[in-house]
């Protein structure tokens, strides 16, 4: 049912983009989920309505991605190597709520959200990190369209090199323009605004 109001939300974005104004539609709900999708929300629980913006909907997708969630059982990043906790003064093991915060900080852009999370996942899951972030992006992430979902392996080839997979820190070194459209891939949409 996630999904059917996550297209619901995206319909009314492709058809007024962050036009606070002209944003017909108010999702009502405490689902922490749900603040991926743009738009008016309500929470019933604290009587409040508010909007999520591109940048908050991609925050909290990259801090799922980061967090897992144990309901679902998505594990995240579950060890966070020794250098990760000296550079953020960190003292868990595992990324909880708190930890994520931390380490998204200091991001400024979607795009910078997107490298943190690639460096974090290919420092936990060396060998398979593209793999395993695929799975738990597309896991986590709530569909929009309904459409199959991309392969981010083969997107990652198509954009850059037609026939060898990016290091993180190939991606990391991308141009801005190529950069911005590579996680703009990772949050899974077309979206009509570009970023500072």
């Amino acid at each position: 049912s996630d999904d059917v109001v996550a297209q619901f939300m995206y319909d009314e974005y492709k058809r007024v983009g962050e036009d606070k104004e002209n944003f017909d539609v108010l999702l009502g709900g405490v689902d922490k989920d749900l603040r991926q999708l743009i738009g008016w929300h309500y929470n019933y629980d604290k009587n409040n309505i508010y909007w999520v913006n591109y940048f908050d909907a991609a925050y909290l997708f990259y801090k799922q991605c980061l967090m897992g969630d144990s309901g679902d059982n998505i594990a995240g990043i579950v060890n966070i190597p020794d250098k990760i906790k000296k550079q953020y003064k960190l003292k868990s093991k595992s990324v909880g709520e708190k930890t994520a915060v931390t380490l998204l900080d200091d991001c400024k852009t979607v795009f910078d959200m997107f490298v943190r999370v690639v460096n974090l996942y290919a420092l936990q899951y060396p060998d398979t990190w593209i793999d395993v972030l695929e799975e738990n992006a597309q896991l986590l992430y709530l569909k929009r369209r309904n459409v199959d979902s991309y392969s981010l392996v083969d997107k990652l080839k198509s954009i850059y090199f037609k026939d060898k997979i990016l290091t993180p820190e190939q991606i990391s070194q991308l141009d801005s323009r190529n950069s911005l459209e590579v996680a703009k891939f990772l949050f899974w949409e077309d979206f009509k605004h570009e970023e500072a």
